[in-house]
């Protein structure tokens, strides 16, 4: 709620600082965050539980939700390498029931 200056009676509105910008948290913990919600599957309300045994931290699932958003964006650049690399392919996705060659589906 913006304060009114004692002197003169006018709304002051200060800007947000730039240390209040963002996130206080580093790259490494939203790595760990996005290795623990990814690779091992863990609910939101487990790695909540995570964070705060391996950490101290007490984070809203809200917060983790995000945490894991900003994350998000560093696999970006990979993820458009390899979308082009799999568009140029000749053979994508060969398995034991299908193969896809020249954009046709075949299956054994």
């Amino acid at each position: 709620m913006p304060e009114r200056s004692p002197s003169c009676g006018e709304r002051v509105i200060a800007p947000v600082p730039e240390a209040a910008r963002g996130t206080p948290f580093g790259p490494r913990l939203h790595a760990v965050a996005t290795y623990l919600k990814t690779f091992q599957a863990l609910s939101y309300e487990r790695l909540q539980a995570a964070l705060s045994d391996l950490f101290g931290l007490t984070l809203s699932q809200g917060g983790l939700m995000n945490l894991l958003r900003r994350a998000q964006g560093r696999f970006d650049p990979g993820r458009d390498a390899a979308i082009a690399t799999l568009r140029k392919a000749e053979v994508v996705a060969c398995d034991e029931f299908g193969v896809r060659i020249e954009g046709s589906n075949a299956y054994h």
